[in-house]
This record gives C-alpha cells, structure tokens and sequence, in this order.
C-alpha cells in the first residue's frame, strides 16, 4: 500500500536541493503518477462495456521524463550520488512493473495505450541497464501476462500484441549464441500463439504476428532460415489478392517447405530450446492451408482447393489434421460448391484417400465432423449434397470395424444426425434432396448395420422420410433395402421382427403412452412398405386382421381407454397414407381390403365423436375421467378449453381425418370393386353432408363461454374443410351419384355471416385462427361446388364474397392468402356473369368509399334506378371498379414483406388474368360495346 508521505508533492521553490533529495523528490512524483494510471487501469463499470476510463497522456509522458533524465545521468560519468540514482531506478522498475503488466491484461482503454506505447519502451530499457536480475524478472512478468492476455482474448489481444511487438528485442534477444532462461522462445505456448495470430480474421493483427515470427527466427543459423523465409513469404502472399501472383509463386515455395529436411513429425516445443523445435513442422504448414482457404477472394480459394485436391503429394497430407478439414477445407468447398461437379468428385476423392491413412480413432472423429458439417456451418441445398458424399467416402474409406469399435456415445451422436438429415431433407421439395435422402441412407448402412442398429431404430429414421421415397420407382427404395441386407440377413428374415413391434404397439404397455403414437406408426407403415413383397400372406392378415377387430370395437366397445382408439386410428391413417403412395403392393391391397370392411365403423366412430362441436356438456361427463390431451388441436396456444374437452376435440380430428381418408381411397381405387366403391362413396356423402349441415345450422351450446364457444367453432371448420376436400376429390373422378343432401351455397351463407361477427372476438390469436379457418372452409366448399355442377351463386352472396376478401385481405397471415384468391377468383367470375352482382359490389365498395376516383361514383350512381339494360350499359364500369378495389387490397397484402412469395404473385395473376373475366368472346365473360 502506498504510504501517506507518497501522496504528497514535491514544494517548489526554495534552496536548491541536493542530487539525493532530488532523486527522492522525482520518486514521489512518479509514485503519485503511478497511483494515478493503476486508478485508471482499474476495472470499472464503463470497462464492463468496453469503454475504459479516458486518462490524460501527461501522466505517463510525466514517468516518461522521469526515467530517461534518470537514464541519461547514470550513464554521464562521475555522476554525483550515483549510488542514490540507481536505487531510484530499481525502485521505479519495481513500481512500475504491475503498472504495465496490468495495462497488458487490461481492456482497450486510453490509459492502457498510452502506458504501452510510452512506458514500456522505456521500461524495457531500463531493465537492460540494471543488473542481469532485474532484466530477467521483468521479462518473466510482462511475457506471462502478454500470454495471459493471448490465451483468454476476453479483453481483447490489442494491447498484449502490442506489447510484444514494442518489445520485441527485449523479449527475443537477437545475436546471442544461446538462448537465455528468460527467452519467450523457450515457453512452449509461444509458438501456438503465433499459430494462432497467423491465422486471426484481423489482417493488422495477422501483420503484428507475421513481424514477430520474422524476429523470433532471426538467430537461427542460415541454413535452418531457408525454410522459415519460405514460410513467411508464403503468409505474406497470402495477404495479397492478386491470383495471377500467388499462383507464380504458390507452387515453388510450398513444395521447399514439404521437403523432407524442412519437414519434421509434429512435435511439442519443450523448454529445452532443442534446435529442431525451431523448425517449420507439420502445424505451421497447417496454418498456410487455414490462411489459403480462408482467403477473401473466391478466385484464390478456388485455386487453393484445386491444388490441394489434385497437386499437393499424398505424403504431404499429414500437416493437414482433420479439425483442418472440418474448419478450413469443408467450409471453402461449400462456398465453392456451385463451380461444378469436377470440384465435388475430387474433393470426395481427397476426404476418401485421405480418410485411408487415419488411424481408426481419427477416422471416426472425422466421419461424426462431417455428419455435424451443416448444424455447426452454413450450408445450401447445392453445398449440403458434396458434404454428404465426402462423408460417404469417407465411411468408406474406414473398415467396418473401426464403427463397431467405437462407444456407445459416438453411434448415439450418429443416429441423431443422421435423423436430423433426413428431416432436413424432407422439408425441401427438390431434386437435389432426393439426393441427400439416398446418401442418408446409404450412410445408415454404413455406419450403422444390423445388429448394431435394430430393426425399430431403422424405422424410427424412415419415419422422418416422406413417402414418396419410397415409392418401388425412386432410387431411396434400394438404399434402404441395402441395409436390411447389410448384416447377411436375408429380407425376409426381417418379417418377425416386424410382428413383434406391431404388437408392441398395441402392449398394455404402450397404450398410456399416446405422446410416442404417431412416429411408431409411422415407423411401423414405412417398414411394413419397405418389406412390401416379402411378408407372407399369413402375416399380412394376421397384422390387418387384427387392425380390423380394434376399429370395430371403437364403436361396439366404447369403454376401451382414449389410448387404444388413439394408436388405432393414428396407424390406419398412416397406412392408408403408405397405400395412396404404393400403387401396386401387398400392403395397399391389404389396406383396402380392411378399409372397405370396416368404412361404416369408421364413419360412425368420426359422427359420433363430431358431437363435440354441437353438444358439448354431453362430452364432457363421458371424457372427464382422461388425463391429458392426446394431439395438439389448432386453437391458439392460450386456449380456454378444458383438457377433457381437449382430448374430445382432437380425437374428433383424428377420426374424422382418418375416416375421410380411409373413404376417399376406397373410393378413388379403379380396381376395387364396384359395390365397395359405390359403398364407399355413399358414406362419405354421409359423413360430409352431416358435417356441413351442422355448420350450416350454427349450432352452440348456450352454457359455454364466449372464447371456448369460438375454439370449437374453430376446430369445426378444420374438420369441414377436408371434408369439402375428399368430396371433391371423389366428384372429380366422376364416382359420384346424386348429391341432394349436400348442403350448397347456403354453407357459404352461413360462413360468410360467420364472417361479419368476427368483429367482436376480443382475442387476436382466436380472431387470426378463425379467419385462417374459414378462409380455408370457404375455399374448400366454394372447390367442392364447382366441381359438382356449375356454379351459379346469388348476387348478395357474390357482393358479400366480395367485400371480405377486399376487408380481411391485407390482415391475414400468410398463409392464408392463397385460399382467398383462389375464392376472389370464383367470385370475379360470378360478377363477370352477373350484371347485377358486379352493380351491387361497386356501390357497396363506393358506399364504403372505397373508391378514389372522382368518376367512378358518378357511372356507378347513374345505374342504380336503371333497368336490366342500363346494367348491361354500365357493366364493363362496375367491373373496373370491383377489379380495381379487390387488385388494389391484394397488391397492398402482398407488398408486405413477410407475404412475399412466388406462389401468391402466381396465384395473384391466375385470379386477375382469368379467361372469360374481359373477354368478349367467351359467354360467361363482361359484353362490352365495341366502342366502349
């Protein structure tokens, strides 16, 4: 601690002092001034932000002063109290030091600056006058904390890299025959800071280590420079951005650093100062390969992997560590991976061969790196296939039993990878992924072979594929099968296992477990797809037979648990989904065969548990005995409805989706059999018209809240718009009889009434919910109803189609859009039908002042009390005007950034530039005046 007599300053004036006096008077300046730059070395709150404490620079031009007068009189001869002046020097050393060995650690700041660039010069010399001692504990101090400083890099390397740079001859003596104890050449660290700095994104930052190295290889012998000027020649090409230069002299200079005498193993630096430890060994070759893949130019980076590809020697390959290939060469091939398919063959070349020469270890590290390449890097959809097959080849490269060998661990952080792939891919509908899906697959064979991955854990990474992969046409099928053959088993050796984990499924043991359901179905579907033509017959029946029986006893047996209808229901659906998919196969002739025995179970069970929506007390006394819902339901996330309510409404969803579907291919099937498509057809007409008359008669349980009332409804017109969507599938194939129960447009009536009462709705996550649903049931009808007959709808409900779309269009999400234009482009083409529709909307929207045109009011006003002629005069302007609004509100909708989409501007231009809207020559289009 300082003392209370050094807080106090020197008197000016008076007798002249004596050199003694003097020397502790400038002491207790330089003490005051110390205080002052630890002060504001200090850590403060404005240093936690990476500020620092501004600090006037005469403080340390004060200490500046002080020891070069101190300096310059020791070395005058016959200074007068010599012996007092070097006990001043030795103690300002000693009291500075701290000073700058904290200024070194601490964070960018004005004080810090100032105290390396001013004192430390000095200092340093200093240390060089006084005794052998001095100099080598100062150089201890101020190495340790620049070391300190490099390694953590919290505060930043600024002032530690300057320091060094400022000190560079005091740190590294130059000429000496041997290297002191104190040299920072001897700390085996210094050279992996080097490294370090050499490959820095800061160009001044990789220019201070470049000087650095130069000096730190200046006292070596001549002959051991030869290598060491190669190797700083080539990170200061590095720097330039010309590739006509780097390549003159890429070559050349790379290949004298591979030489056998100027490359060693790689080994540690020790303390011994050993001569070999001064040699360019396989890291710093690593580091030239960082710095050339990394390099700012994309030309240059191309170069560089052509060479490393197809020039640089096998045998020089052991510089390159495969945490080298994982952040410098997969990285550069991504950003380069549009330049051909020349470029991704011989990278898949270079990671197979030199996946060879890894021990088994390494080569398994490298594969699980290449697996993780595109959660821990950016990739594209062109560069995420390359990095695929270099990870192939390099599985291929390994033999088998360095993947046996490996932990526990290791296969569980493969599979997890592995699965994240294929999710990835079935997200993106290209080409390019059906790619990725293969090379998966052929990875999971690889990597993973029967037994060291089961039966079930092949499946649970099918179930992330869509279905169309496995198709018996796409090139995923043989992928798959690959595996199963893997281990020396035949396919159908695989048939038991797949009878076990069906009844698996349907365990006591399972059954409570509904969270898990829905991808052991899908597992179970995708196997028993994958298997298709080498099950016996017994077995298929034994599997469907069963499923049968649990379908029936949904409505014969209404005591089982929610959990048995739920994984009945859930692994109907996804076969009937595998059998749309797999036009000829057992598992589709098996799945309709069930289908059409148990369609009128399926229809009852989907009724029945519909009543949810209308009748909703009833319910609640039945399912209050459930414990949690079994799917998550389309009411927003705050949703005020029940669990027991829950459950009933999303198993409603889950019957009435499965039921639908189970019809709608019965149905659609050309070799089913007459009576049981007929059947089928019959109750779907059923089913839908009974869905659709509930929706249109509105009815609400009067004892409900006003939110939970809206959820239901909500989840009602979910229900009704597949519903539309099957019917019309099935009308289209013309598999349809008379449809005079089907509700027509007074569904639309009772919707777009619906529409108008949205207003009141206080909760804006319900309200978007509830337009997104009858938006969509509205589009579904309005599909279903031109696909029966011709529509012809009523002028109020055309204007009223009208005015919503214009109102809700630039409100809605996303994606919502689509669904309301394709209805705003049935009800342009009514309006061009009707004279009187198209009247009616354009006074509504000038009602509404809508219109900003001062003419379009007046031809619109002069038509209200005209005869059936006047409209026809007026219909080409009533038709400018509706277009006009409407184009205008979908324009502003899809100008919002969030909205912006090639499908909705493809979707815009299909609604607006319609055949027959204004064309003269079509019937249903606007009559217009030839000179009009």
């Amino acid at each position: 601690m300082r003392s209370t007599s050094c807080s106090r300053r020197p008197r000016a004036g008076g007798k002249a002092q004596s050199a003694g006096s003097m020397w502790s008077s400038a002491f207790l300046l330089l003490d005051e001034a110390t205080f002052t730059l630890q002060s504001g070395l200090r850590p403060t709150e404005s240093q936690s932000l990476g500020v620092g404490r501004i600090i006037h620079p005469q403080q340390c031009l004060l200490v500046k002063s002080l020891l070069l007068a101190g300096l310059h009189q020791a070395s005058e001869p016959g200074a007068a109290d010599q012996q007092e002046l070097c006990r001043f020097l030795e103690k300002a050393l000693q009291l500075l030091q701290p000073v700058v060995c904290a200024a070194v650690r601490s964070p960018p700041s004005d004080c810090a600056t100032h105290v390396v660039q001013d004192i430390l010069p000095v200092l340093c010399k200093l240390a060089e006058e006084l005794r052998p001692s001095c100099r080598t504990d100062f150089t201890g101090m101020l190495w340790a904390s620049c070391r300190q400083a490099l390694q953590d890099r919290s505060h930043g390397q600024a002032a530690a890299l300057a320091a060094v740079v400022q000190s560079v001859n005091f740190l590294m003596p130059v000429g000496e025959d041997s290297l002191q104890a104190s040299d920072m050449r001897a700390d085996p660290t210094f050279w992996a800071l080097l490294r370090q700095l050499m490959v820095d994104d800061n160009a001044y930052t990789r220019k201070q280590g470049l000087f650095v190295v130069e000096h730190a290889v200046a006292c070596l012998p001549v002959s051991a420079q030869q290598a060491w000027q190669a190797l700083v020649r080539l990170l200061a090409l590095l720097e330039d951005f010309a590739l006509h230069l780097i390549k003159a002299a890429w070559e050349p200079l790379l290949l004298q650093l591979h030489r056998p005498a100027a490359l060693t193993s790689r080994q540690q630096h020790n303390a011994s100062m050993a001569r070999s430890a001064y040699q360019v060994d396989g890291s710093w070759l690593e580091v030239v390969w960082r710095r050339a893949l990394a390099h700012p130019s994309p030309a240059v980076q191309a170069y560089m992997l052509e060479f490393l590809f197809m020039k640089m020697p096998a045998a020089a390959w052991a510089c390159i560590t495969v945490q080298c290939v994982l952040d410098d060469v997969m990285p550069a091939l991504c950003r380069g991976a549009g330049r051909g398919d020349a470029m991704i063959s011989s990278a898949v070349d270079f990671i197979q061969a030199y996946a060879r020469k890894l021990e088994r270890k390494a080569g398994c590290s490298l594969v699980l790196g290449l697996l993780c390449f595109q959660r821990s890097s950016p990739t594209t959809q062109v560069s995420m296939p390359a990095v695929l097959q270099c990870t192939v080849a390099a599985a291929q490269a390994m033999p088998s039993e360095a993947f046996e060998e490996a932990s526990n661990q290791w296969h569980a952080a493969v599979l997890a990878e592995l699965k994240q792939h294929l999710r990835s891919a079935a997200n993106e509908c290209s080409s390019l992924m059906l790619g990725v899906q293969t090379e998966v697959l052929c990875l999971v064979t690889l990597l993973c072979p029967p037994p060291t991955l089961s039966l079930a854990g092949f499946g649970s990474l099918l179930a992330d594929l869509p279905l169309p992969s496995l198709h018996p046409s796409a090139c995923s099928l043989p992928a798959a099968q690959d595996w199963l053959v893997a281990g020396g088993r035949t396919i159908q050796s695989f048939a038991d296992n797949l009878l076990d984990l069906f009844r698996s499924y349907f365990s006591s043991q399972a059954l409570p477990d509904v969270g898990s359901a829905p991808a052991e179905a899908a597992r179970l579907a995708r196997l028993m797809l994958l298997l298709d033509g080498h099950l016996e017959e017994k077995e298929l029946e034994a599997m469907f037979g069963q499923l049968q029986e649990k379908v029936a006893w949904l409505t014969e047996r209404p005591y089982l648990p929610e959990g048995m209808a739920f994984r009945t229901l859930t692994l109907l659906k996804c076969l009937t989904e595998v059998s749309e998919s797999a036009h000829t196969s057992q598992v589709r002739t098996h799945t309709l065969q069930a289908a059409a025995n148990i369609a009128v179970y399926l229809r009852d069970y989907a009724l029945h548990s519909c009543q949810v929506f209308h009748d909703v007390p009833g319910l609640k006394e039945s399912t209050a005995k459930q414990a949690q819902p079994v799917v998550t339901i389309s009411a927003a996330a705050q949703s005020t409805l029940p669990d027991a309510l829950k459950i009933s409404v999303s198993m409603a969803r889950l019957a009435t989706g499965t039921a639908l579907q189970a019809l709608t291919l019965i149905a659609s099937d050309t070799q089913a059999r007459q009576a049981s498509t007929a059947s089928a057809c019959e109750l779907l007409l059923h089913m839908a018209a009974a869905l659709m008359q509930h929706v249109t008669q509105q009815q609400r349980s009067p004892t409900m809240h006003v939110t939970a009332a809206e959820e239901i409804y909500i989840e009602e017109l979910a229900v009704v718009a597949p519903c539309c969507q099957a019917v019309a599938i099935v009308a289209r194939g013309g598999h349809l009889p008379a449809l005079q129960q089907m509700p027509g447009e007074e569904m639309i009536v009772s919707l777009l009434q619906s529409w108008k009462s949205q207003g009141s709705i206080q909760s804006s996550a319900v309200r978007a919910q509830r337009q997104r649903a009858l938006w969509q049931a509205l589009h579904s009808h309005l599909m279903l109803l031109q696909s029966l007959k011709p529509l012809a709808l009523h002028q109020e409900t055309v204007c009223q189609l009208l005015e919503a779309v214009a109102a809700d269009c630039t409100a809605v999400a996303s994606d919502v859009l689509l669904p309301m234009l394709s209805c705003l482009r049935v009800a342009l083409q009514a309006a061009a039908a009707s004279p009187a529709a198209a009247h009616l909307a354009a006074r509504r929207f000038s009602a509404q002042d809508v219109l900003r045109t001062a003419d379009s009011p007046r031809q619109v006003a002069d038509g209200v009390a005209g005869s059936e002629s006047s409209l026809e005069a007026s219909h080409v302007s009533n038709m400018v005007c509706v277009v006009g609004v409407t184009a205008n509100a979908c324009w502003l909708a899809l100008s919002q950034e969030e909205k912006l989409r090639p499908g909705h501007y493809q979707a815009l231009l299909d609604t607006f530039l319609t055949d027959g809207l204004f064309c003269q020559d079509k019937p249903e289009g606007i009559r217009q005046d030839p000179g009009q």
